[in-house]
């Protein structure tokens, strides 16, 4: 498991004011009475707090003991209590999490993933992925990318008030990937980075 955390509130003074980033107001020598005004403007940056969770993933490398042919999904040979599912589909297979809140919404994510790769550093042909994440209680699913391939979405939090909250899900493509296929005994290890960027406008 991997975290990172950032502030979650925060004030930092901006430049948007009419009179540029330093303002000011003069007066000349005088023996009157005089007003001199100045307008400073402070904002709330976005921020976030962000926990990234990994789940292993265990199937049986032998070829299929049932009646299926060779090649199709892996929920046929999953071990059970190692495996990893989503509810959804159940020939996929959850490799990561990523959890936010937010004082602001929406906020970007940006999601690449490695190929599979063992301790020899033989790699799987490429696998595909998609996201599934989830605002206000309804899981969006995106569309499918491949792995080394950044895909990146706007994320709508869930919360009717700060602080807002979001998950995004990264699953594997248990039918249409390598996984479905007899692969080489042994560990295969995908890293999965998320990039957050709050929006903040200045």
């Amino acid at each position: 498991m991997a975290s990172g955390n950032g502030a979650l509130y925060g004030e930092k003074v901006l430049s948007t004011n009419p009179y540029g980033l330093v303002n000011g107001a003069q007066q000349g020598p005088t023996c009157k009475a005089t007003q001199l005004v100045v307008y400073s403007e402070v904002g709330v940056e976005q921020g976030y707090v962000a926990t990234a969770t990994s789940y292993d993933a265990s199937f049986c490398g032998a070829p299929c003991p049932c009646s299926c042919p060779e090649g199709t999904s892996v929920i046929y040979r999953t071990i059970k209590g190692y495996y990893t599912s989503v509810t959804y589909n159940p020939d996929d297979i959850l490799i990561s999490t990523l959890s936010v809140k937010s004082n602001m919404q929406p906020i970007n994510v940006s999601v690449t993933v490695t190929q599979p790769t063992n301790s020899s550093g033989n790699t799987l042909p490429r696998a595909t992925y998609y996201l599934v994440y989830y605002s206000n209680g309804t899981s969006i699913t995106s569309s499918d990318f491949y792995d080394t391939n950044p895909h990146s979405i706007s994320m709508t939090l869930n919360g009717a008030s700060s602080p807002y909250n979001g998950k995004i899900d990264v699953v594997i493509d248990g039918y249409s990937t390598a996984w479905g296929k007899v692969v080489p005994v042994g560990d295969y290890i995908i890293a999965t980075t998320f990039t957050i960027s709050p929006q903040n406008t200045f």
